[in-house]
C-alpha cells in the first residue's frame, strides 16, 4: 500500500502502524521543479535510511 498526501509525522505513525511504510506528500517535500528535484534525488536526505524522513527500501 502506498499513501499519498502525507502531510504530518501523525499521518506518517498512523500509517506505518497501519503497515503501510511507503508514502509521499508535503511531509518529504513540497513539488519540485525538474532540476530542484534531480537535486534532491542525489542529496543525502533521500539516501535510504538517513534525514529527517528516512525512506525504506521495498523488500
Amino acid at each position: 500500500m502506498i499513501a499519498e498526501g502525507v502531510e504530518t509525522a501523525e499521518q506518517k505513525t498512523f500509517l506505518a502502524a497501519s503497515a503501510c511504510d511507503a508514502w509521499q506528500g508535503y511531509l518529504l517535500s513540497r513539488p519540485l521543479p525538474l532540476d530542484e528535484f534531480e537535486n534532491l534525488l542525489s542529496s543525502q536526505m533521500l539516501m535510504p535510511g538517513t534525514g529527517p524522513n528516512p525512506i525504506r527500501a521495498q523488500d
